[in-house]
């Protein structure tokens, strides 16, 4: 799998950081830095569902429930995560949990709230799984 590229700012901050709203052509006195493209949707979508694995990972991490596939298992059911992908451990695992970690911790050095937690850390460190294979 490629490298994961996302822009590191969130996308929606654009359109309302400016002051302005975009549809009555009104401009902004704040620079906003050329060199960064907008996020496209996959990127939107990917910060998204990297944030459901840090938190899932969080549950186990906490105690909150008993098991990476309890974890999954509730998010598929309680947040619609596609089946298909196995739920939020299970995407990460295919993804590569150090890449998810890289990732987190680089979208973390503008927004807190993709600090990787503490289990994430460890198993990016250590190379192993959430899932026993």
């Amino acid at each position: 799998m490629a490298r994961i590229i996302l822009d590191g700012r969130d996308a929606l901050r654009g359109v309302v950081a400016g002051g302005g709203d975009p549809g009555r052509g009104e401009s902004s006195t704040k620079s906003q830095p050329a060199s960064s493209p907008p996020a496209t949707a996959d990127d939107i979508a990917l910060r998204l569902v990297l944030l459901m694995v840090n938190e899932a990972a969080r549950c186990v991490e906490d105690g909150v429930v008993e098991s990476p596939e309890d974890a999954d298992y509730g998010m598929i059911l309680g947040t619609g995560f596609a089946p298909v992908r196995g739920g939020p451990l299970r995407f990460a695992e295919h993804l590569g949990v150090s890449k998810v970690f890289e990732e987190l911790e680089r979208l973390a050095q503008t927004e807190e709230k993709f600090s990787p937690c503490e289990i994430l850390k460890k198993h990016a460190r250590d190379g192993t799984k959430f899932y026993e294979e």
